[in-house]
């Protein structure tokens, strides 16, 4: 079989910063939070900080979760700032996310936070985690957009309009009514676009994402998601949408969700690999990319806490029958370090000029011409 380069830089959208990837302190941490009934969202908070806290004394070149990252072969990925309490919608959780980030970063051989593709491909050069911080909502917008000079000066470079429900900005995609942007929603993609951020529609619903698009004056995003003529699901996108990025020359990333792939619930990797075919079929190739969202609902979630995760998302937006099954995974890519059976998939299909391209190397191109100063 064909394969590309180790040094083939590999983009992926992980909103909790990759798996949980357990320890016996890890263990220890979420029987105490399980035992005081605390809700999911503080349990794995509180996993991050341990996790974090032993990386800071003992390094992490060499460590299980340095070993993980090594064979999933991803050098960058997209995080969502209030990913670790499951709580996307809440601008208290992303400040918290971002101070767990920022000291992260700290710790050297970790991660690295970058603003630009150069910057990605720069720490992928260095052997370290490019770090592209993102949202899932912008439920916390105010009036003065304050609260997003404040995210863009400290790194911000997607923001995602809304998650699945209704907030001031437009509606989600699980509102049964389907209204698009509202004035002060126009206003903000105006505003986010002249910061130089990156505006995502993955959750927007319909009428929202086509309003956004015809308004940007950059192009845009849809960071994680499927395609509707493939699965009619609330997460997934119709091929007007696709084409509506195809001609302002937009980004949209195939997830790796096997609910959101296939009516069955029992997706393979093929099923992926067909929604990568149909969005290049309408988009053309250099605009598609994949972005599996790995985290939250994949089997790295421990079961024990699968029942607080599905509340959790319940809480963020999800209608109870859209959650995705706590645990699910395609079979090729039950754990992360799998992801090179995505890269095989694609080879499969794609040449491996056109394969480096769906794996990293559009998402790049994009981000170059969103935000360029041209």
């Amino acid at each position: 079989m064909r394969a590309l380069p180790e040094e083939t830089f590999v983009f992926d959208f992980a909103p909790m910063c990759g798996p949980l990837v357990m320890s016996p302190r890890l263990e220890q941490v979420m029987r105490s939070g399980l035992e005081r009934d605390a809700p999911v969202g503080e349990i794995i908070r509180q996993m991050m900080n341990e996790r974090l806290e032993s990386i800071s004394k003992t390094g992490f070149g060499g460590s299980a979760e340095a070993e993980m990252w090594r064979r999933s072969g991803v050098k960058a990925i997209q995080v969502t700032l209030g990913g670790f309490e499951l709580d996307p919608t809440g601008w208290d959780a992303a400040i918290r996310d971002l101070a767990w980030y920022m000291n992260a970063e700290r710790c050297g051989d970790f991660l690295r936070l970058c603003r630009t593709a150069e910057e990605l491909q720069s720490a992928a050069a260095d052997g370290i985690l490019g770090v592209l911080l993102g949202t899932q909502d912008a439920a916390w917008a105010d009036p003065r957009f304050d609260r997003l000079h404040t995210l863009y000066h400290a790194g911000v470079r997607v923001v995602q309009l809304t998650y699945n429900q209704r907030n001031l900005i437009g509606d989600g995609c699980s509102e049964p009514a389907n209204g698009g942007l509202s004035r002060f929603g126009a206003a903000f993609v105006k505003h986010a676009i002249d910061l130089g951020i990156i505006v995502d529609l993955s959750h927007c619903g319909e009428q929202t994402g086509l309003d956004a698009i015809d308004l940007a004056d950059k192009p845009v995003a849809v960071t994680h998601a499927a395609c509707n003529a493939l699965h009619d699901h609330p997460r997934t996108k119709s091929d007007e949408i696709l084409r509506a990025l195809r001609d302002q020359d937009g980004y949209f990333g195939v997830v790796a969700l096997p609910s959101f792939l296939a009516r069955t619930g029992e997706a393979t990797v093929d099923d992926m690999v067909r929604h990568v075919e149909h969005a290049a079929e309408v988009m053309g190739l250099e605009r598609v990319g994949i972005a599996t969202d790995w985290g939250g609902v994949t089997p790295d979630m421990p079961r024990e806490m699968g029942d607080g995760a599905k509340r959790a998302f319940i809480a963020a937006g999800f209608a109870p029958h859209e959650v995705p099954p706590i645990g699910e995974a395609l079979p090729e890519f039950d754990t992360y370090e799998k992801w090179p059976s995505i890269t095989n998939a694609l080879l499969g299909r794609f040449s491996p000029e056109e394969t480096k391209g769906l794996v990293g190397g559009h998402w790049l191109s994009f981000m170059q011409r969103a935000l360029s100063k041209a």
